[in-house]
């Protein structure tokens, strides 16, 4: 399974297929196990074990390594396609949200003159009996919703418009 870590900024695609790790070129055996009631977990890289402190946020996942804290966001594949194609690259872009598979609107959860914020729930979308909630790819104000629930949308379908929010 691929993934995208951001890391402090910094992006990495990491290839995990079993204990075996691939991040930028290294092939690495690696390890995860957690500590029951309690944040901590255990990082195995080769061998060599660390001890890691994992809170996880709205906005990602903070993590404690030896009085520092890094902030890392992680996205596999599936999640990163639909804010593809949705058109969520974050920003203040405002714009048009579209459908990033056919499915069914079951649930809005803005209207038009909400405020919201990056990654604020706007609708419940079924697709292949899996509820995907659809966030907000910036923040703003919604300026126009296009759906309404109970409605079967296609791919690429027009749902929600935000307009970016101004300083």
């Amino acid at each position: 399974m691929r993934y995208w870590v951001s890391l402090n900024g910094n992006e990495y695609e990491v290839t995990v297929n079993g204990r075996s790790v691939s991040c930028a070129g290294k092939s690495l055996d690696a390890g995860l196990t957690a500590e029951p009631g309690s944040p901590m977990v255990v990082i195995s890289i080769d061998g060599r074990e660390r001890r890691v402190g994992l809170v996880r946020g709205k906005d990602g996942i903070d993590l404690y390594y030896r009085g520092r804290r890094l902030r890392a966001r992680v996205e596999d594949q599936r999640a990163r396609a639909l804010r593809q194609v949705a058109g969520q690259r974050g920003g203040t872009t405002g714009g048009l949200m579209r459908a990033p598979m056919p499915g069914l609107v079951l649930r809005l959860m803005v209207e038009a003159g909400t405020v919201v914020q990056e990654g604020t729930p706007v609708l419940v979308l079924e697709a292949m009996k899996m509820e995907n909630e659809i966030r907000a790819h910036t923040a703003g104000r919604i300026r126009g919703v296009r759906v309404t629930a109970g409605e079967p949308v296609e791919k690429g379908a027009p749902l929600v418009e935000i307009e970016p929010e101004t300083a």
